[in-house]
Order: structure tokens, then sequence, then C-alpha cells
């Protein structure tokens, strides 16, 4: 199977605020992860000198 590609307007609400430094975060899918058929979305920090990052697995 190819590289999934998705719609980002199926996913029309606000990226949640960093906890730590309040910027703005954006969100990465994952899918079946390394063949082990768990998806999960992780956010990150887009400020690079936070880092902070979490992971919310999609059930």
């Amino acid at each position: 199977m190819g590289k999934m590609t998705y719609e980002p307007s199926v996913f029309g609400v606000r990226d949640p605020p960093c906890g730590i430094c309040h910027e703005e975060m954006d969100f990465k899918i994952f899918e079946n992860y390394n063949g082990t058929g768990t998806d999960w979305l992780q956010w990150c920090c887009k400020n690079l000198d936070c880092g902070s990052c979490f992971n919310v697995e999609i059930l």
C-alpha cells in the first residue's frame, strides 16, 4: 500500500496550545506505526526552543 494522504479540512479543529510555552502546536498522523496496527496523532510545539510534544492513540 502506498503512502496515505489525508484532507486537513476533515480535522477542522484548532490545535491545542502548548502546555509549556502556550505557542501554537502542529500535528502529524502516524498510521500502522512500525507495522503494529497502532494509529496515533502527535502534537509538537512549533517553538523549536520549547520542544514539547504529546501523543494521542486513535482507538
